[in-house]
């Protein structure tokens, strides 16, 4: 499914549907059970709310889909996870701290975990939203660099999508949604996982972070005690 191919009474990953409302109190009580202590606000005149939203919750990332129909103020004050969030129609805007981002088109909000962000919805805005554990993505950046951690994950507040790597993982996402979509086949378990490795890695290297200079510098060749631990694990769990 491109971003241009389904319309309001189709939505994406429709068959995970989480709220479905015209009530601003109902719609933020369903959404604090995934991002607590989350507030909505509607101003005079915003327009009718007619809130749809989708929601399938793997196991180290969720993907989503909603709309509001009316303009629309949200507040979450720390994020329990990283997210890209990018339109499907329409345009928005995005406040990470002192960052104002834009989400229209090629532009998309990168959200890190643990920070405060502030969306503001036009009435016709529609979006997508990849959210990744941060316990998962961090096991595999420190997998990816061969070191722990010594900093906290932080990534730059914008992507775009015009970058080819940021490019790569928008289209991830859209080919997972046309599968968890599809009624005609099933999404294989162990071609599921796989898939939701690929797309933390490519979390990682299409959104610019304080460890991307580390993760895009040439890897270095394995060491004598690497390449025996491995052979060690594959032959103890060859059949495994």
């Amino acid at each position: 499914m491109s971003l241009d191919d389904a319309g309001s009474n189709s939505p994406p990953l429709r068959a995970f549907q989480h709220v479905q409302t015209r009530s601003v109190a109902v719609l933020e009580q369903a959404v604090r059970r995934i991002y607590p202590a989350v507030s909505f606000r509607m101003e005079r005149n915003a327009g009718q709310l007619d809130a749809v939203a989708c929601r399938c919750v793997l196991h180290d990332i969720a993907l989503a889909y909603s709309r509001q129909g009316a303009r629309l103020s949200i507040s979450v004050p720390a994020l329990n996870s990283h997210a890209l969030l990018f339109a499907f129609k329409g345009r928005a805007q995005a406040m990470r701290g002192r960052a104002e981002v834009g989400i229209a088109g090629a532009s998309a909000l990168v959200a890190s975990a643990g920070e405060p962000v502030v969306l503001n919805y036009g009435a016709n805005f529609e979006h997508l939203i990849l959210n990744v554990s941060p316990v998962a993505l961090v096991s595999k950046l420190e997998a990816l660099l061969g070191e722990t951690l010594t900093d906290r994950l932080v990534f730059a507040p914008a992507a775009d999508f015009r970058r080819p790597a940021a490019e790569h993982l928008r289209r991830q996402f859209m080919l997972m949604v046309d599968q968890l979509d599809s009624h005609e086949t099933e999404f294989p378990p162990l071609a599921l996982a796989e898939s939701e490795q690929a797309v933390l890695v490519s979390f990682l290297i299409a959104n610019d972070n304080n460890y991307s200079v580390q993760l895009h510098r040439r890897v270095p060749s394995a060491a004598t005690w690497q390449v025996q631990r491995a052979e060690a694990y594959i032959e103890a769990n060859w059949d495994q």
